[in-house]
């Protein structure tokens, strides 16, 4: 254990906890009310490394050459002056208010900036509160219920270090400082509140541990390098085809649907179990991670001697370890080195009202050279280690399997007639929705003595990695648990995750998609969705006029919080009151179909997302979808398209997720993209319109006020409507005459004022309103008239308005 280290950690992960105090405490600055917070309130720790910790925390502003500390801690405190800089360009310099002060965070993503001037958008802001209880409406918290939060949290770690749990406190303290204070703006008097004082607090520890180690290596001789620094970046590939290729029909295994969600959670492990691979190999913390989502993440740590090597053995090891998973997936890892001026600061001295500053953009540039490298990476994926003539000739290309598992055709069967990765999955979707906690033991690579049915094991190099799904009473025991989409633990060295995992449940069980296709309906269809934000890699590269690490790392949190909290949110409650009828007891909708909503998400990533269900579920889901996303993301740069595909239920989903992939290119080949193709392409607001649309005129048809056979009377207009008009076109009236273009009025007159039923005034008076609205001054209605006929014949098919329904 290197006390230096710790005491720096320690000094830099917590160097601003009296911001929140100080903002409704008046008249007292941040540095001394933090230091007062770690002598009061850090009680099982060596009073040496409490000491100097305070000091590092009571000093941090203050010149080095001026406090009386010895000339190591001077040193320590130049590295914790120099992370704060570089980690948030505003912070260093930011002062105390002499008021109090409720600041509450602005959303990071406002700041989505890709013109030059453009008007101001209404800024958002975050309410004061710890995420476990954010998406409570009734809690109502500010900075002195968070500061009480977190004087009890604090209080529960023991920071006596020692060789062995040095991780584990810094574990605990990371979840704690993010549950708590991840709303909480960094900084607000000369610059906006938009950073979180979490991750300006966490980045500037990763800085400074990782200059202390660099700055040690060069002290004892071991590397002459000129970068302190290491920007590592890993992206999973291979995750589509590992999720749908070797989905079985549901007709031949019922366990199919809980594979299916396993595999969606099983990414999350693939990337959580490199993750935990490379920071153990390397003697890291979480701190280290600067973003992570399903399907990937960036580290920051030290330069040193030999990196390269050592990176490109754990590479190695990663990628036989995937080989031999024989699941499919493949990591691409790579990685640039950086130094100081690489983190773009604001230096002292500079006006920070002057939003013009044009200081350069480094990191900018660091991270587009991060990305070229990875993109590098993913073309030549493994191409190192099928030249290696060491590699196994088999592992490299397999071999024949005499006893192949029959679910996904991937591997050998095991037990069960299943291969270990259809047990592992099948696992993990039984057990997903029941518990929210998951323990982690790494271990030096022996015999296996765990049930292979119950636990999920990643191997790479001479590391054992397994994942076993606990209840609550068991996290005190364990070595290290992750809480799913929960922010609290009993352990002393827990961590957690977001993870969208909506499923269909009745009576507290899954709903297979094969018992949901089983009821007195011919016509129902199956719909797959397929959503991704627009323009990613230029919101980010381009976003922002200054990018900085905490920004990259604030922006990040924001999708992943989307696309899981907030995506399980839309997916589990936008039936709305056709799930409960008034007086809270269940409708004849949920007696029928179950207790959630009818959704599977399948896949969801940092910026995209898979779903399934039958197809007028699909619909509802994707409008309040789209709805959430706007109110989330409303500053008219984050944008994002969809592809939706329908079939039979027995169609192979594989095949299905393939058109809803080529439904969501076609959508992006929209100028502006920020579209969906369901049948054809259009605009969000357009596609809103006509479905409402379409389902007033369904309903019209079900109280048998039209014919069924309206919708194909109107796409017959539609498809003359709209023909190219080329030499010997005519403009006509007549619906027999050919090569003609159509115009709809008196047809639409005649066929609604002779088929629609009316009894008296009132149903004349919607007849004519109906006529009004078909031929509005308005060629959406015309132009997308395939759609509006389909999506009114599928209402109609799977009767989704009959009796209430």
């Amino acid at each position: 254990m290197d006390s230096d280290e710790c005491a720096l950690i320690l000094s830099s992960i917590m160097h601003d906890i009296g911001k929140i105090e100080q903002r409704y405490v008046v008249n007292k600055n941040h540095s001394d009310l933090g230091a007062d917070f770690i002598k009061n309130n850090v009680y099982k720790i060596d009073p040496q490394i409490k000491k100097r910790v305070i000091d590092l925390i009571l000093y941090h502003h203050r010149n080095a050459d001026k406090v009386e500390l010895s000339e190591n801690d001077k040193y320590l405190l130049r590295l914790l002056q120099t992370a704060d800089r570089k980690s948030a360009a505003h912070d260093r310099n930011d002062i105390d208010p002499n008021i109090e002060k409720e600041v509450k965070l602005e959303k990071i993503s406002d700041l989505i900036d890709l013109e030059e001037n453009r008007h101001k958008i209404s800024k958002t802001y975050y309410d004061l509160k710890t995420l476990d209880n954010y998406e409570d409406r009734s809690k109502n918290f500010g900075y002195k219920e968070i500061y009480n939060i977190m004087k009890s949290d604090i209080g529960k770690i023991d920071f006596n270090f020692n060789v062995s749990n040095t991780y584990q406190i810094f574990n605990a303290l990371n979840s704690i400082l993010y549950k708590n204070t991840i709303f909480v703006p960094s900084a607000f008097y000369y610059s906006d509140p938009n950073i979180s004082l979490y991750h300006h607090m966490k980045l500037t520890a990763a800085l400074a541990m990782s200059q202390y180690r660099y700055d040690k290596s060069v002290k004892l001789g071991k590397t002459d390098v000129n970068d302190q620094f290491i920007l590592l970046m890993c992206s999973i590939s291979g995750i589509q085809d590992y999720i749908f290729r070797h989905f079985k029909s549901e007709a031949a295994d019922d366990k199919g649907t809980k594979r299916l969600k396993g595999r969606s959670f099983m990414i999350k492990l693939f990337t959580d179990s490199i993750q935990s691979y490379i920071i153990q190999k390397l003697n890291l913390y979480r701190i280290n991670i600067v973003w992570e989502k399903s399907d990937g993440f960036l580290l920051l740590l030290n330069n040193g001697p030999n990196i390269n090597e050592e990176l490109g053995n754990i590479r190695r090891d990663i990628d036989i370890g995937l080989i031999e998973k024989r699941r499919g997936i493949t990591s691409n890892i790579s990685w640039v080195t950086a130094n100081l001026d690489d983190f773009n600061s604001i230096e002292e001295g500079i006006d920070f009202s002057d939003k013009e500053n044009n200081s350069p953009d480094n990191f900018a540039v660091k991270m587009q050279e991060l990305y070229d490298k990875l993109d590098l990476r993913k073309r030549n994926k493994l191409s190192e280690l099928f030249q290696d003539q060491s590699f196994d000739h088999e592992k490299k290309f397999g071999s024949s399997i005499k006893n192949m598992c029959e679910s996904c055709g991937f591997d050998v069967v095991y037990a069960k007639e299943k291969c270990i990765g259809c047990l592992e999955e099948e696992y993990i979707g039984s057990n997903l929705y029941r518990s929210d906690s998951i323990s982690v033991q790494l271990k030096k690579h022996g015999n296996i003595n765990i049930n292979r049915e119950e636990y999920i094991l990643f191997q790479y190099g001479n590391l054992d990695i397994e994942y076993h799904f606990i209840g609550m009473d068991e996290e005190k025991t364990s070595n290290e648990v992750i809480k799913i989409n929960e922010f609290t633990s009993s352990s002393q060295n827990y961590r957690f995750i977001f993870q969208a995992k909506h499923v269909p449940l009745n009576n507290g069980s899954i709903i297979s998609l094969n018992n949901l296709f089983q009821d007195d309906s011919k016509h129902k269809m199956l719909g797959i969705i397929k959503a991704d934000v627009d323009n990613m890699g230029t919101l980010i590269a381009a976003g922002f006029k200054r990018m900085t690490i905490s920004r990259l790392a604030s922006l990040s949190f924001e999708f992943e919080y989307f696309f899981s909290i907030k995506l399980d949110e839309i997916a589990g409650n936008f039936y709305g009151s056709i799930k409960r009828n008034i007086d809270g007891a269940k409708s004849d909708y949920a007696k029928k179909h179950g207790d959630t909503t009818n959704i599977y998400i399948v896949y969801s990533g940092g910026d995209d997302v898979s779903a399934i269900g039958e197809i007028n579920d699909i619909t509802m889901f994707i409008k309040n979808f789209h709805e959430g996303f706007e109110k989330y993301f409303h500053n008219g740069y984050i944008t994002i398209s969809c592809g939706l595909s329908i079939s039979q239920p027995k169609f192979p989903i594989r095949r299905g997720i393939i058109n809803a992939e080529k439904n969501l290119d076609l959508a992006k080949q929209e100028p502006n993209k920020n579209s969906i193709h369901y049948i054809d392409t259009m605009g969000w607001k357009t596609f809103i319109e006509l479905s409402e649309f379409g389902n007033r005129l369904s309903e019209k048809i079900n109280e048998k006020k039209l014919s069924k056979g309206f919708p194909y009377f109107l796409n017959g207009l539609g498809n003359h409507f709209n023909r190219k008009i080329i030499k010997g076109t005519v403009i006509s009236s007549n619906i027999n005459s050919k090569n003609s273009v159509l115009i709809p009025d008196p047809l639409v007159n005649y066929y609604i004022k002779r088929n629609y039923r009316k009894n008296n005034a009132q149903d004349i008076m919607e007849r004519d309103s109906l006529i009004s609205e078909i031929l509005a001054d308005n060629d959406e209605k015309w132009k997308y008239m395939n759609f509006l006929s389909s999506y009114v014949v599928i209402n109609l098919r799977n009767n989704i308005y009959k009796n209430g329904e």
